[in-house]
């Protein structure tokens, strides 16, 4: 008795481009082959939900480190904020080099200034055509200054880049909370990373909270977190407010706009779950804890102020007729 065994057994099968000659091969083979040909061409499904929103592998990073590690929430979140801001601290010292040059410039600005008056008097007709062509050429060489020393602009906005690692661990701490999917899906903070696949409650967030607030699902019953938040952020705009007075408009209105985005803040933290207002309290006590520390250790170089007079304020004077010029001096 001779045992048969198909030659597409023993050989995979090589790709088949037309369809004839395919028909024609599954017609004139066994069953048996036919169906393992058959399957090659099937798709497999599989049950479990797989990872792949960013929100989804941040979530899980999470929750890995609480299962590896064994530590509790109240303390990974903490945690969690101080590295981040940890991180970026070379950042803030970079930026912070960028600013004590640009104090020390500020004699030399000055003087640059002082002679771009005399020479824009001797051609201005007016008092406001004087103080225009003045503004414009001291823009202009005072970019020309600071990009010969390397302190642009830009470069002072570097620290903000901690502003999106802020927003992806509060959408994190958000995903690890128990609300439900359509819930989450009308979030525009978790839209903006792509959402949850799989929306479920980490595992102890509802036990290990802090001995005031258990519950970090919840808000804070005692309201300490909210005001713990509120306190940081005051504390930092006042901080920076005496250190560094804003001196133009823009930055006083910018000021004020900070100072009332804090109570806001505050209000939100009232009525949002503890885990999101211990990360948040957290980042802004750190925060305003380096920002002591910097100015201790690396403090910014005393600004040199101006004297009273000199080419601007005689310029003005005779534009406004306060003043005239006899011989070589200004009379007022």
């Amino acid at each position: 008795m001779s045992h048969f065994t198909p030659r597409l057994l023993l050989r995979p099968p090589q790709p088949l481009l037309r369809t004839g000659l395919l028909r024609k091969h599954l017609t004139s083979t066994p069953k048996l082959a036919r169906a393992a040909l058959n399957a090659s061409f099937h798709r497999h499904f599989s049950a479990s939900a797989q990872r792949n929103t960013f929100l989804d592998v941040t979530t899980a990073a999470f929750e890995t480190l609480h299962s590896t590690t064994g530590l509790a929430w109240c303390a990974i979140i903490p945690l969690t904020a101080l590295g981040v801001r940890t991180c970026v601290l070379p950042l803030t010292l970079y930026a912070r080099n960028k600013t004590s040059t640009i104090i020390r410039l500020l004699p030399l600005q000055s003087a640059i200034n002082e002679n771009l008056a005399r020479k824009i008097a001797r051609t201005a007709g007016t008092a406001s055509q004087w103080e225009k062509l003045l503004r414009k050429a001291s823009n202009e060489e005072r970019k020309k200054l600071w990009k010969r020393w390397g302190v642009e602009y830009w470069k002072l906005l570097v620290p903000f880049v901690q502003l999106p690692l802020w927003l992806v661990a509060s959408a994190t701490i958000r995903g690890l909370l128990p609300q439900n999917k359509e819930a989450k899906t009308a979030d525009w903070l978790m839209n903006a990373f792509g959402g949850l696949t799989e929306p479920k409650v980490a595992e102890g967030m509802v036990s290990e909270g802090l001995a005031f607030c258990a519950d970090l699902t919840l808000a804070d019953p005692t309201h300490i977190l909210p005001a713990v938040l509120w306190a940081a952020l005051i504390s930092n705009l006042t901080f920076h407010h005496f250190t560094n007075p804003p001196e133009k408009l823009r930055n006083k209105v910018l000021n004020g706009t900070l100072y009332l985005l804090s109570f806001w803040m505050a209000y939100v933290g009232y009525h949002a779950p503890a885990a999101l207002v211990l990360y948040w309290s957290t980042s802004a006590c750190s925060a305003f804890a380096f920002n002591l520390a910097l100015h201790v250790l690396r403090p910014h170089p005393v600004k040199v102020t101006k004297c009273k007079g000199g080419a601007l304020e005689d310029a003005k004077k005779i534009f406004k007729g306060e003043a005239v010029v006899v011989g070589n001096k200004i009379v007022s």
